[in-house]
Order: C-alpha cells, then sequence, then structure tokens
C-alpha cells in the first residue's frame, strides 16, 4: 500500500480551515485516506475530528489526544501512572535511606504543574495516590505552572522552612528550578532525592552530576510510529487489526521494521514503550498506554532517548 505523509501542526480553530483547504475526499491526485494528529489542545480539535469523520477519514491521536469518541486510537503516556511510578520511587528511598530506616517517613516536596490543566492534574493524582497510604509522610505540594524561574522561587520558600527529604517535579523544568533553589541556598542536591517527568537535555546532564537522581522519559520517538502503522493496518484490514481495551501491546505484536534515523535506531529498544496495555478513555475509545523508561545515571547516555539526538539547533 502506497502511503503519502502530510506533516501539519494542528493547531485551534485553524485545524477547519486546514482540513477544509485539503478537501479531504479530492485533495489533490491522492485523496487523504487517513490522520495521525499530535494535538496541541485536546478539546478545540473536536470539530476537526468531526469534520474527517463526515468525510470517511479515520483518525488516530499520538502523544496529545483529542477528547472525542470518533477517534479510532490514542497512542500515549499515562500522566497519572507516571505520577505513581516516581512516588514509588520515592518510597523506596525514605525507606531505605533515611532514618529511621526500614520505615516510610518524611518530608516530601511536590512541584506541580497548572492547577487545573488535565496533565497536571494527572500527574499530581497520580504522585499522590500512592503517599496517601503512608501517613507518616508530610507532602508539601506547590505550583511551578511548568515554568523553571517560578519552580526555583516555590521551592527556595519551602526549603527554608522545612526539611525536606525529596523532591517531585511534575516536569523537567520544575526539577531544574528545585536544583537551582538548592544551590541558591548553599545546599547540595546530592542531598535530596530528586524525581521528575520526563528527561530534558538539561536533566540529562542534571542526572549525569548527580543533582537529579531519576526522570521517567516518554517514548516520544514511538509515537508516530505506531500511530502510522495502526492507521495502515486499519485502511488495509480494518477495524479488527486495532488493539481493543483490556489487549496488551507487545513488541512482538507490532511490525515495524525501523530504519537509523539520525544515527539511532530507536526500534532496538523496545522496552522504551512496551508492553503497553489498552484501556478505554472516558471520552468513549481505546487508549494504548505507553510505557516509560526510568532514568537514572546507569543509562541517561541511552542512545534511543530522545533528548540524546543529535538534532541541529538542539
Amino acid at each position: 500500500m502506497k502511503i503519502t505523509v502530510i506533516s501539519v501542526l494542528l493547531w485551534k480553530l485553524e485545524t477547519i480551515l486546514l482540513l477544509k483547504s485539503l478537501k479531504l475526499d479530492e485533495w489533490w491526485i491522492w485523496g487523504v485516506d487517513g490522520l495521525v494528529i499530535g494535538a496541541v489542545e485536546s478539546t478545540a480539535l473536536i470539530p476537526a475530528v468531526e469534520y474527517a469523520k463526515e468525510h470517511n477519514v479515520p483518525v488516530i491521536t499520538a502523544n496529545v489526544d483529542i477528547y472525542s469518541p470518533d477517534v479510532l486510537l490514542y497512542i500515549g503516556f499515562s500522566g497519572f501512572e507516571s505520577g505513581k511510578i516516581l512516588a514509588e520511587e520515592i518510597v523506596k528511598y525514605l525507606r531505605d535511606e533515611v532514618e529511621p530506616i526500614g520505615e516510610v517517613k518524611g518530608t516530601v516536596l511536590e512541584i506541580r504543574g497548572t492547577m487545573g490543566s488535565a496533565t497536571g492534574e494527572d500527574r499530581h493524582n497520580g504522585f499522590v495516590s500512592v503517599l496517601d497510604e503512608y501517613p507518616e509522610v508530610r507532602v508539601i505540594t506547590v505550583v511551578g505552572d511548568w515554568d523553571m524561574a517560578q519552580a526555583k522561587t516555590a521551592a527556595e520558600t519551602v526549603l527554608r522552612a522545612y526539611e525536606v527529604d525529596a523532591i517531585y517535579g511534575g516536569n523537567g523544568p520544575m526539577a531544574m528550578g528545585a536544583v537551582g533553589a538548592i544551590e541558591a541556598l548553599g545546599k547540595n542536591p546530592q542531598d535530596y532525592f530528586v524525581a521528575t517527568i520526563d528527561a530534558l537535555p538539561e536533566v540529562l546532564e542534571a542526572i549525569g552530576e548527580g543533582k537529579i537522581d531519576v526522570a521517567l522519559d516518554q517514548p516520544c520517538p514511538f509515537y508516530t510510529p505506531l500511530a502510522v502503522y495502526y492507521l495502515v493496518e486499519f485502511l488495509e484490514k480494518g477495524e479488527g487489526a486495532l488493539p481493543n481495551p483490556g489487549d496488551i501491546v507487545t513488541a512482538e505484536d507490532v511490525n515495524i521494521e525501523g530504519k537509523i534515523h539520525q544515527g539511532v535506531d530507536i526500534w532496538a529498544h523496545d522496552e522504551m514503550w512496551a508492553p503497553a496495555p489498552v484501556v478505554e478513555t472516558e471520552y468513549g475509545h481505546p487508549w494504548m498506554q505507553t510505557r516509560g523508561i526510568l532514568v537514572t545515571k546507569d543509562n541517561y547516555t541511552l542512545e534511543s532517548l530522545w533528548a540524546n539526538f543529535e538534532l541541529e539547533e538542539w
């Protein structure tokens, strides 16, 4: 099957105008057989999905979902599960490294994302769902709004007032802000257990320097290839080729012969995205939840981490 890929950035209301300009049912010579959308905003694009369905064009979302039952499949990471995983890493640290050894006690600073944002709520709720099980752990939560400078200011206030054992950043910039706050107060980041979501280049450097202990990284390079794979499967074989809620997708289930790209063979590291359980979203379509990878000083130089790709102007 010959596939022509058109890559565009879909942004709010302009999306509808773009799709109409493409004339989904008659665009140029090929027509448009399907869309893979990495949305910037999840609700504003609902009319775009509805428009595509009217023209019998299937839509698969990747990285960020669109809240519509007309989406065939969403492929992405779970912020809730990532928060849980990093909370469990902090629990291990409190149990094994903080007095009294063997008990889970201590004070944890959480720097969370914007209040009310879906991503911020997921990463916060997953985190506290674990630590709520440990009554001897005090969690102090501040809002960093995904911003390094704001996170630094908020963290400094807490670190001046409390003896903190561990810090959880809802994203890389906020974790870096916490590291900056520690250093601004004349303290050593290695005296704290710092965990974050997303291994940005700056985060990888901080892990190498011992300033951040662990980052849970998303398998970003796999999202779109997996989405294209399942779109082609759907077009060739029908809806029965798509994974359903309750399934667990393994690397062996996906027949992708990857090539070297930017000097990296990402498909040599399928464990970064699989196995991926499939659940049903509250919006009525399947979600293939790709796993992440815990990045520590032992593996922060792994070439398949997206932040280690040698891209121009990176």
